[in-house]
C-alpha cells in the first residue's frame, strides 16, 4: 500500500520507498517525483516490487533555509569520486546516487541526488540530470559528463572532474590565505585608530584646557573629530551599517561586480595575484574539458561561464 502526504501541485517531492528485489531482499531508497504513482512505476521498471512509498514531510520554511545552505566545492569533489568508484565496479547509477544521497550531510546534495534518480529512472541522461541543478553542480561537470557519455569513460571523467575541483579549491584556499594577513592587519589598525580617537584624544583635550595651552591646528582638528564621533556614535554606526548594506547590494549586481573587480585588479599586490589566479583557472578548466573530449567551441563557452572574475569573463 502506498502511503504518502498529499502532493503539492506542480512541484516534485522527495519520497522514501521500500521494495523487494527478485532475491527477496528488502531495498530502501529515496526518489524525487511529482506523485507516489510515478515512484511506484519507476521502481517497478527496475524489476523491484514496491511495498511502501512515503513522502517526506517538510517544514514550511525548510526550503527557504535549504537555499541558504551552499554545497561546497569539496562536497562536489567527494561526490564525483564516490560516483566514479560505484561506476567502476559496475553498480547502476540509480543505486549509486541513492547510496550517495543516504550518506550526504548536505540537504541540498541529498535532494539533488534524489531528483537525479527520478530523472534517470524516467530514461534521462546523467548530464541532463546534472544540468537541472546549477546551484549544486558546476556547469563544467555536466559538460564533462556529456562528453564521456559518448566515449563511455564516465568513471575516468568523474575522477578528472574531482581532480579539477580539488585544484580549484586549493587555488581558492591560497588566495584566501594570502588575503587573510592584510585583512587582519587592516582590522587591527582600524580598531586601534578608533580606540585612540574615542578614548585617548579626549584626555588630551582636558590636559590642554587645564594648562590653558593653545592647540596646534592638527591637534585641534583631531580633538574636534573625536568629540564629533563620541557625540554622534549611534548615528555614525547606523550610517556605516546602511553604507555597508548598500555597497554589498551594489557589489552583488553585475555592474557592481564588474566595477569592484576592476578596482581590485588595479591594486598593487592583490591585482597581480587575482590576474594569475584567473589565468590559471582558465587554462586548467580548458585543459580538463578538452582532455575529456568536449569540442573546442563548447569548451570555450563552458570555461567562460565558469570564470569567476567578471572582468576576464
Amino acid at each position: 500500500m502506498i502511503q504518502s502526504a498529499p502532493p503539492q501541485p506542480g512541484r516534485n517531492q522527495v519520497f522514501d520507498y521500500t521494495a523487494v528485489n527478485l532475491e527477496g531482499k528488502v531495498v530502501r531508497g529515496i526518489m524525487e517525483a511529482a506523485d507516489p504513482d510515478s515512484v511506484w512505476n519507476a521502481i517497478s521498471v527496475r524489476g523491484l516490487r514496491p511495498t511502501a512509498v512515503k513522502a517526506r514531510s517538510r517544514w514550511p520554511l525548510s526550503e527557504f533555509f535549504d537555499q541558504l545552505t551552499k554545497v561546497r566545492l569539496q562536497e562536489v569533489a567527494v561526490f564525483c569520486r564516490q560516483l566514479s568508484t560505484f561506476v567502476r565496479v559496475g553498480i547502476p547509477l540509480t543505486t549509486a546516487l541513492e547510496t550517495i544521497a543516504d550518506g550526504a550531510a548536505n540537504k541540498r546534495m541529498r535532494r539533488a541526488c534524489a531528483s537525479m534518480v527520478g530523472d534517470l529512472e524516467r530514461g534521462g541522461l546523467l548530464s541532463a540530470a546534472l544540468t537541472r541543478h546549477p546551484n549544486v553542480f558546476p556547469a563544467v561537470l555536466a559538460d564533462l559528463i556529456r562528453a564521456s557519455e559518448i566515449t563511455g569513460h564516465i568513471d575516468e571523467t568523474l575522477v578528472r572532474a574531482a581532480d579539477h575541483f580539488d585544484r580549484e579549491l586549493q587555488t581558492r584556499t591560497r588566495i584566501r590565505g594570502a588575503l587573510m594577513y592584510p585583512a587582519i592587519v587592516f582590522c587591527m589598525a582600524l580598531a586601534v585608530a578608533t580606540g585612540l580617537v574615542i578614548f585617548v584624544l579626549p584626555q588630551f583635550r582636558i590636559l590642554f584646557e587645564q594648562y590653558g595651552a593653545k592647540l596646534p591646528p592638527i591637534a585641534s582638528a583631531l580633538l574636534n573629530l573625536s568629540a564629533f564621533i563620541s557625540g554622534n556614535g549611534v548615528w555614525i554606526l547606523v550610517g556605516l551599517l546602511v553604507a555597508i548594506l548598500g555597497i554589498g547590494y551594489y557589489v552583488r549586481t553585475e555592474r557592481g561586480k564588474l566595477r569592484f573587480n576592476r578596482i581590485l585588479l588595479r591594486l598593487p599586490a592583490i591585482g597581480e595575484m587575482m590576474r594569475a589566479a584567473s589565468i590559471e583557472r582558465f587554462c586548467r578548466a580548458l585543459s580538463d574539458t578538452l582532455s575529456a573530449g568536449v569540442p573546442v567551441g563548447t569548451s570555450f563557452s563552458v570555461v567562460v561561464e565558469s570564470t569567476r572574475n567578471p572582468v576576464y569573463r
